[in-house]
Parts: C-alpha cells; sequence; structure tokens
C-alpha cells in the first residue's frame, strides 16, 4: 500500500508567502535601480564637465545659483517618470518630491531666489530649453538617442 504524504498547509502558506515576498523584493530594488537610471544634463555653454554630489544638492536647494563663470544657474526636471524623479531628489537632493516644492515655494516667496525650477512633462521640450538657455542644467530620466548638439551631459565627480 502506498502512502500519500498530505501537503501541511500551514508550511505551504508560509512557503508561498515567503516566495511573494522576495519577487516583490526583487521587483522594487530592480525598479529602484532604473528609477536611478537618469542623468544631469546641461546648456553646452556651461565650463563645467562634471559636478560633485554636494554641488547638485546644492543647485538643486537653491544655496548655488551662478556658475563659476558668474553666470545664472537655471534649473529643471523631466517629469515624465515619478519614480526617477523622485529617486533623484531623495538621493541627490535630500527631499521628496513634496517638501522640494514647498521648499522652492518659500524661497520664491521669501525673495531668496527669483524663479523656481521648470518642471517639463516631455524630455523634447526640456531639451529644446536646454539647448536656448545658458547656463540651464536639468535632470532628465530617459533619453531617446544620442544629446543635441549645444547640449552636453554632467557627470558626476564626487
Amino acid at each position: 500500500m502506498s502512502e500519500t504524504k498530505q501537503p501541511n498547509n500551514r508550511f505551504d502558506n508560509l512557503y508561498t508567502m515567503l516566495t511573494r515576498t522576495f519577487i516583490l523584493i526583487l521587483t522594487l530594488a530592480c525598479a529602484s535601480l532604473t528609477a536611478q537610471a537618469g542623468q544631469l544634463v546641461a546648456n553646452g555653454l556651461i565650463e563645467e564637465d562634471s559636478v560633485s554630489s554636494q554641488m547638485v544638492k546644492s543647485m538643486f536647494l537653491g544655496s548655488v545659483s551662478h556658475w563659476q563663470n558668474g553666470k545664472p544657474i537655471s534649473l529643471c526636471l523631466v517629469t515624465s517618470s515619478k519614480p526617477a524623479v523622485d529617486a533623484f531628489l531623495k538621493s541627490r537632493v535630500g527631499k521628496n518630491e513634496r517638501s522640494f516644492k514647498r521648499h522652492w515655494t518659500r524661497r520664491v516667496f521669501s525673495g531668496d531666489s527669483s524663479t523656481m525650477p521648470r518642471s517639463f512633462k516631455d524630455a523634447k521640450k526640456a531639451l529644446k530649453y536646454l539647448a536656448n538657455k545658458e547656463g540651464a542644467v536639468c535632470f532628465i530620466s530617459e533619453l531617446d538617442g544620442p544629446l543635441p548638439s549645444g547640449i552636453k551631459k554632467l557627470n558626476s565627480a564626487n
């Protein structure tokens, strides 16, 4: 007589739950890595080819408002990928999107800054702005193809 073992529902449920949790964590980790894949691009007339993490934070918080040559910095963000923008703001600026907007609203209304960073839903419009605005720098999560002339990638120099 052959005996078939009955599955232990408690352990099967635990195994299923742990497997699903592992898959969820792995998926979130991959999404986080993808979200941070964006880059800083700038008007090609700026002299800098790289910026430190501290400089990125200082620019996007408004404490540094001019390049080394004295030209004003104009900021923009492409918001087509909310996870990428959130990851950039948290990892490079130290704020979530809501506190970033609140920070800049306070700066503008207190007179510390004249304008808030521009937001673009479309990378093409941001690239056009960058090409025409001397001193502009923008976080773009995804680029289709090579950078247009007059725009360059800013490397990180930590």
